[in-house]
């Protein structure tokens, strides 16, 4: 998976999480840059990522539920998409300079533009212009993520 890109969000989402004092003495704490108030998401995925790259294991329990609260309304969708893409992006340029895993590189610069090609093609012929609005604002914020990126880049 390193070539391609390892999908560490599909471990699960870190809205509902235990893990063992162990794996942040092996791997270290969460990245500050990412998360709420900083890139915007990804810190869960991120040291997931990390937990894999050292050869250890995360597993994810289906049969635990969490139901969490959903935007409403598409202004606050798009912000928080806005800072979905800004967090994964800067999670994937975080993962590339920690490990040199080519894949991440990969992901942000091949897989990305193609996800997002496909989608507004798909988005246009259907005349989804909400739809496309979500992309746009997840758009900006990758090169976002890119920019934060750059003025964050040291490693903690």
């Amino acid at each position: 998976m390193k070539s391609k890109g390892v999908p560490a969000w599909e471990v699960g989402a870190g809205a509902n999480m235990a893990i063992r004092r162990k794996a942040f003495d092996l791997v270290g704490n969460f990245d500050e840059r990412l998360g709420a108030g900083a890139a915007g998401c990804s810190e869960d995925s991120e040291f997931w990522y990390r937990l894999l790259a050292e050869g250890w294991v995360c597993r994810y329990e289906s049969a635990s539920v969490v139901y969490h609260y959903h935007r409403s309304d598409s202004e606050t969708l798009k912000h928080q998409m806005y800072h979905y893409w800004r967090g994964y992006v800067t999670a994937l340029l975080v993962q590339f300079a920690r490990y040199k895993h080519w894949g991440n590189l990969r992901r942000l610069f091949v897989n990305l533009p193609m996800y997002y090609a496909s989608r507004f093609v798909y988005g246009t012929l259907k005349g989804l212009q909400s739809f496309n609005r979500l992309l746009v604002s997840g758009l900006f914020g990758a090169f976002a993520g890119v920019i934060f990126y750059f003025k964050n880049r040291q490693l903690p």
